[in-house]
């Protein structure tokens, strides 16, 4: 198997993001399924791209491209640290090396404890759609047609976004905006917050949503 295949298998086999703290970043609300489902799973992906030693020993390695294979679908952070690291930097990190398994001497990391640091540090990803639920901003787009009297007598839909939390650098496939019960309205709406976002749209009815910004991705849940 080349590396090219091994980066189209982790790109379409896995949803993208596991972030020393690792985070997986699931499409859907059931984020405690898609969380051990990457748990189950992870020793079966890295076994697939190990390399066995030579010798009278059948110790897997790990080489520095699988780590950076790996990194389409897992990324990580520092405890404390907003900024996001790749993984393979973050496993080569002076205080995490004995943790990864790293080995200096043939610059490789030994499979099976790789593997157990990946699943002890693994969490749910804070950019996922029930963090932004439970914690977005609120945004109060107005709705078209609506004026103030018709803005009390009729229930409004509810629209966030986590866009301040997400880190600059790491906004692709991250920033998410959420528009929940938006019924028999119609927003038009084009600013920096909804650019290159992942827009999430539930139980909403009988509206017209024109969002003029290119998105990275619209869908439902």
């Amino acid at each position: 198997m080349t590396w090219e295949q091994i980066r189209k298998l982790l790109s379409t086999e896995f949803s993208r993001e596991v972030y020393f703290q690792l985070y997986a970043c699931p499409g859907s609300l059931d984020d405690h399924s898609h969380h051990m489902f990457i748990q189950n799973n992870i020793g079966e992906l890295t076994d697939l791209i190990s390399d066995e030693a030579g010798g009278a020993t059948s110790t897997k390695y790990l080489s520095l491209e699988a780590v950076e294979a790996l990194g389409f679908v897992l990324i990580g952070k520092l405890d404390n640290s907003s900024s996001l690291i790749q993984l393979q930097d973050l496993a080569m990190l002076q205080t995490v090396q004995q943790q990864s398994g790293y080995q200096k001497a043939n610059k490789m990391f030994l499979t099976r404890q790789f593997t157990v640091w990946l699943k002890e540090c693994l969490v749910q990803n804070p950019y996922n759609v029930s963090a932004c639920i439970a914690s977005g901003t609120r945004l109060s787009w107005p709705f078209i047609g609506e004026d103030v009297k018709s803005e009390h007598s009729h229930k409004r839909g509810k629209i966030a976004t986590n866009a301040p939390t997400v880190p600059k650098e790491h906004i692709k496939g991250n920033k998410m905006i959420i528009m929940s019960q938006i019924s028999k309205q119609t927003i038009a709406r084009s600013s920096g917050t909804l650019e290159m976002s992942t827009v999430k749209i539930h139980r909403s009815h009988h509206s017209f949503l024109y969002l003029l910004s290119p998105l990275r991705s619209v869908g439902d849940f």
